[in-house]
Order: C-alpha cells, then structure tokens, then sequence
C-alpha cells in the first residue's frame, strides 16, 4: 500500500537528481570540489589578443556602424538556435498537464484524499523501478520539457556579440602601457630628468654673438672738467656685443655666471627628484595594478556566480514544473505550486542580479585598461582557485621589516628627506661662496669722430677678458638665517610625511595579513558549507526515490545549494584579493604569471595593428 502523504505536514524543498544540481558550476571557473573542470576550457583562448592588439582591436569593434552584425557571443544563441529554442517551448500549460484525465478522483463524501501513485511494475527479473524512472508518474508527476526558463529567457544586459577574451597578464599589461594615471607619473620623471639636466650645466657657458653700433653727437665732460663738443660713431661686430669707447664688452662672447652654492647643490638636490619621482611612479604603478587584479578577480569571480545561477535557475524551474504539475492533479496544494513559481522568479531574479554584476566588472576593468567600456571582456581563466603568493602565516613583524625595505613610496619619501638637507646644508654655505662672473670676447672694432677723422675708419680686431668672484650677504646676515629656518622646515615636513607613509604601509601589511588569514578560513569553512549542502541535496534524492518527499522540498535544498555556492565563489574572490594586497603591500607588483588554472594563451598570428591614434606599447615606459 503506497503511504499518504501526513496531513498538516510543512513540505520542505529539494531534490532533482544530484547529477543536475552538484553538475559543473561553471566551466573552468570552480574547484574539483564542487564542479567537473571543463575539458573544453583551453579551447576558449583560441581568440585571445595580443597586448598590442587588443585595444585597437576593441576599440575598432565598438566603433563599427550600428546594425553590422557580429558573430554570437558566448552563451548567446544565433538566429537558427534562437528560432529552434523558440520553437521547442511548449504552448500554453502543457508542461503542468496530468498525466492521464482525472488519474485521482475524490471518494464519496466531498473530501479529497490525494494519494501517491503505485510504482511501476518492475520488469521480468529485474528490480523494481522508482518513482523516478517513470516519466508519467512517480512523485515527480509528469517529466517537464527540457527547455527551461532559464535557458530560453534572452539576457537582461544584451551580451556583446564578440567578447573579447583577456587574462591577467594582459590586463596588467595592458594597464602599464595605457592607464593615464602611470602615464602621467612617468611624465613627471621627464620633467625631473630636465631640472636635473639644468642643474648640471650652471658652470657651462652662455655663448652670444651679435653687433652694436654707436653714434653721439653733442658735448660730453672729460674727467677733469672740461665739456667737449663731439660727434662720434664706433661700431663692433663678432662675438659678442655693446660696447663703448674704452669699456669692455658689456654681453660677452663667453658668459659663465653662477653663484658656487648652486653649482655644487643644485645637481645633488636635483638628482634626490630623480629618484623620487621614479619611485613614485613605481608605487603608482603598483597601486593601480592592484585594482586592475582586483578588477580582473571580482570579473572572474561575478562571471562564475553567473554561470551557477544560470545552472541552477535551470533546475529550479523543472522543480516549478513539477509542483504545477502536482497541484493540477490534486496531489499537491495550491499553495506549494505558488511558493514554487515564487522561488523559480527569485533564481531569474539573482540571475539579472548576477548579468549586472558581471556587466558592471567588465565596464570598471574596461575603464581602468583605458578602453571602451562598452566592449565586454571576457575572463580567460581555469577553476577559480584560492591562489597562494604570500604565506599570511609568516610573522607579521617580517613582513613589515621586507616592506620597509622594499616600499617604493617609502624609497621616495626617504629620497624627498635628502633632497630637503641638501636645501639646508646649501643655505648654510651660501654666505661663504663666492658667485663667479666670467666673459671673454673677440670681434671687429672701428670709428672716429669730428676730432679724430674720419668719422667711422680704422676697423680692427680686439679682445676682452674679464673675471669677478664677489661674495653676498643677505641683509646683513638676517636673510640667509631666515632662509637656513625655511629649509629646516621643510626638511621637518618630509620627515614627518615619511613617517606617516611608514604608518601606512605597518597598518596595510598587517591588515592584508589578517584578512588574508581570515579570508583562507572563510574559503575552508564555504568548502564544508557546499559540501553539507551537496550532502543534503542527495538526502533528498534519496527520499525522492523511496517516495517519502514530494517535489516541494526540492526547493530549500536548491537554495541552500546555490547560495553556498555563491558564498564560495566569493570566499574564494575575496581571498584572492586579500592575496593580491599582500604582496603589492610588500613593495612589488602584482606578477604577471596566470593565475592557478589559467589556459596557456595560444600567440595570435594575424594580430590586428595598433590604431593610428593609439599610443604605441612602451611608449610612456623607458624611463
């Protein structure tokens, strides 16, 4: 006698077959834990693109004129398949339909006494079928199609027509050679190399060539007295100009001009902006790899959400199918067959949820790559890994000592802190040196006047040397001490904005440290949630095939099963970030190795060329 189901029992949810719920999560995107990697995952980096084609090559496709039709994306079904899925889906309830006409009709008296259907009989020497196994009875009712809502639904975000794949070591190439912020802290090391330059040369000459002509016409005073009446001209040509009668060339041929101060620090303090300039471009350039990983892993991550959604949603709708088919015959409640299409909208609720995530990821990447966000990236990446770069359970104290030592804005903060007393060791020597003038001439030299004619004759070559050291007080001394007091200051502010940075840096290392080891647990601790959840699942499966569960109580275990999963995937996110800060925290960049798992990217042989107004690769590197 098949039992009843208990009047006034809470039916709980799950149960398809574990085959269908504990299937591959996502290709290439989970742990052997909880998914089958997918074997034709290396086939997906067929179309990955060079460094030096991708961004032309995206930025090209998301110019092409609207209406030009592209190949089908990934995930996206072309006319034909679209029409044949289209096609497949039944009209109107005819997945919700009973089996047979009124297989359970109520006794006499009024009152319905739904009943589970006899199994089966089992065939001549063989077991005895389950429910299961009947695809028109059974606690499951009638076998729903295999379409599903999930996979005739089209995207709420079009998907892009031809993503363009990309992994981590092309992201972050791509990011050194086209981010705008790197760009612009490797301009500022051109402008230091020019100061330092200009440093260099203040004892290199002046070099000036020219002429000067000279006319007067009146009376002038000789110097013991006498007032003359004189007309005269001189003109000079040749290296350099302006001179008068007997006085030398006032512009020199050969000029040097420097107070000795400058000459001896400027080059010293100017070489200390070099170095910090370069160190702030390198610690710029860390920080801004960092969030393109970060970017890069939260895509990873939001991509393979997606694709367990999508699965699951798949699942939750033949288990809707079922519950409707249920409530048809009068072997389930009403009610139930509710809760079901209710929860069923929730999966393509998470599912929409899940495509803007993913759109959103692909959008800031895109952003921090300096490409067109509308072009939608597609991570090339294997089983989403927790990856291992720092041992978080190494001592705190030294990772702190390596970062100290190897932190580019701390090397630059230290090179501000030289530069700051070179400044006040050339204050101190500035009264004691000399300021050095130096001019030599040579050039042609001719006149006369209205006493000694003619007028402009008697040309001839002559020379000028001249030479002057002079030293300069300030104000009596009042000045070079107030400036002594500016540099000290200033000396002042560069060490106390060092030791703000090594605060920074104590504080990131060892906040990176313990949410990394927190994030690891947090990995360990989703692990065994997944595991409890596929254990639960296949309880129900059980219970299913012995007749003891109606198709209601599939659902809590779906949920619990997506949602474990998604807790996963974004433990295992998190972690990978936490990875991620730790190491560029230490004082390097993120490595370009692929992650764990990653298909090797085949070379592309006809790579498109970079577009005219693109910048070239290593075009703002090389300093």
């Amino acid at each position: 006698m098949n039992p009843e189901p208990r009047a006034g029992r809470r039916l709980r949810p799950p149960a398809l077959s574990v085959a269908l719920a504990v299937a591959t999560l996502v290709p290439g995107c989970m742990t052997q834990s909880i998914s089958r990697r997918d074997e034709g995952g290396p086939a997906r980096a067929a179309n990955l693109l060079t460094v030096s084609a991708i961004a032309p090559a995206i930025n090209a496709r998301t110019d092409a004129p609207k209406g030009q039709a592209g190949p089908p994306g990934p995930g996206q079904p072309d006319g034909d398949s679209a029409a044949t899925a289209a096609g497949s889906k039944p009209e109107g309830d005819a997945s919700l339909r009973p089996a047979s006409a009124d297989p359970l009709a109520p006794p006499p008296g009024g009152q319905e006494a739904p009943q589970v259907p006899a199994p089966a009989t089992a065939p001549p020497g063989g077991p005895a079928p389950g429910p299961l196994d009947d695809p028109g009875s059974g606690l499951m009712g009638p076998t729903p199609p295999t379409s599903s809502t999930a996979a005739a639904t089209p995207p709420s975000i079009p998907e892009s027509a031809a993503p363009y794949p990309i992994d981590l070591p092309s992201a972050l190439r791509l990011a050194d050679d086209r981010n705008p912020v790197i760009g612009e802290a490797r301009i500022l090391i051109l402008g230091a190399l020019a100061e330092r330059q200009s440093a260099r040369a203040l004892l290199l000459p002046y070099l000036n060539a020219g002429a000067n002509y000279h006319d007067h016409t009146g009376p002038l005073q000789r110097s013991n007295g006498t007032i003359l009446k004189l007309t005269e001209q001189s003109f000079y040509f040749g290296g350099g100009a302006r001179t008068v009668g007997a006085e030398t060339v006032a512009i020199p041929a050969v000029n040097i001009f420097s107070p000795l101060t400058d000459a001896i620090y400027e080059p010293l303090a100017a070489q200390q902006r070099v170095t910090g300039a370069r160190f702030n471009a390198s610690a710029t350039a860390n920080s801004v790899l960092l969030e393109v990983a970060s970017l890069y892993i939260d895509l990873i991550g939001a991509d393979a959400i997606l694709q367990a959604r999508r699965e699951l949603a798949g699942d939750a709708d033949r288990i809707a199918a079922s519950v409707q088919a249920y409530a048809a015959t009068g072997q389930g409640r009403r009610s139930d067959a509710d809760r079901a299409d209710a929860d069923r909208r929730l999966f393509q609720l998470d599912i929409q949820k899940a495509e803007e995530r993913v759109a959103v990821a692909s959008a800031l990447l895109a952003q921090r790559l300096n490409l067109d966000p509308s072009a939608r990236l597609q991570p090339l990446a294997g089983p989403l890994e927790p990856i291992s770069l720092i041992d978080p359970a190494t001592p705190a104290e030294e990772l702190v000592r390596s970062a100290i030592a190897r932190r580019p804005d701390l090397a630059a903060r230290d090179a501000l802190i030289a530069l700051a007393e070179y400044r006040v060791q050339q204050e101190k020597a500035r009264p004691f040196l000399p300021t050095i003038w130096l001019g030599f001439s040579g050039g042609a030299f001719g006149g006369g006047s209205n006493l000694v004619p003619p007028g402009l004759s008697r040309f001839a070559g002559r020379t000028d040397f001249d030479v002057r050291a002079y030293w300069t007080v300030l104000n009596m001394g009042a000045g070079n001490a107030s400036l002594i007091k500016q540099r000290k200051a200033q000396a002042g502010q560069a060490a106390a904005e060092r030791a703000r940075v090594l605060n920074d840096v104590r504080r990131e290392v060892a906040s990176a440290r313990a949410e990394s080891l927190a994030r690891r647990n947090a990995v360990v601790v989703a692990r065994r949630g997944v595991a409890t959840a596929e254990q639960g699942f296949a309880n129900d499966q059980a219970r299913l095939r012995a007749t003891l569960a109606l198709p209601i109580e599939a659902l809590d275990s779906l949920r619990l099963l997506a949602d474990s999963r998604v807790q996963l995937v974004e433990a295992i996110t998190r972690a990978n970030r936490t990875q991620m800060a730790l190491f560029v925290a230490l004082g390097a960049p993120p490595p370009l190795e692929p992650l764990p798992g990653s298909p090797a990217a085949p070379p592309v042989a006809d790579a498109a060329p970079p577009a005219p107004d693109a910048p070239q690769p290593g075009a703002a590197g090389g300093l």
